[in-house]
């Protein structure tokens, strides 16, 4: 499986976006410094390093499962920058362009997301796609199952 073409984009885009929420964080009160800031310069870090360290050496599951990361911490960034202007702290450090960066690699994970899947070899995305349950009479599912519940309880095989 070769390298998605937007992965570099994306990584591209979520090191400006973490530029951007540093920047607007910088003026927030010095009461909010380990709280909100925190977590969201944090969250935008973890972004941008997973991001620019898939591509250059992960492929595969690997590369679905950062994918998949980065897609959930965007959405907790998006949710921190709402609840910051909810709180009035755009008023603090005025930035349009954080929506709009949010936006850019919000579409280049979505296009990664596209591009990896056409290209997956019959790989699945664990959190988008419902692993369907054994069929019942295969044989060997209750016991296993019977096994796994005494094994939790402390006793058995």
């Amino acid at each position: 499986m070769s390298k998605p073409s937007h992965l570099a984009s994306a990584a591209h885009n979520a090191h400006a976006l973490a530029l951007q929420i540093y920047r607007f964080t910088a003026q927030w009160p010095e009461s909010e410094r380990e709280g909100l800031t925190l977590e969201m310069r944090r969250k935008a870090r973890e972004l941008s390093r997973g991001l620019t360290c898939a591509s250059e050496r992960l492929s595969g599951r690997q590369l679905m499962r950062t994918v998949a990361d980065a897609r959930r911490r965007l959405a907790t960034l998006a949710y921190l920058v709402k609840f910051a202007t909810d709180l009035g702290y755009r008023k603090l450090a005025p930035s349009r362009n954080i929506d709009e960066a949010i936006e850019f690699v919000r579409i280049d994970l979505d296009i990664l997301v596209w591009e990896i899947s056409s290209e997956s070899d019959g790989l699945e995305w664990d959190d988008t796609i419902p692993q369907e349950p054994p069929a019942p009479g295969n044989g060997g599912g209750k016991r296993h199952q019977r096994r796994k519940r005494a094994r939790w309880q402390g006793g058995g095989r």
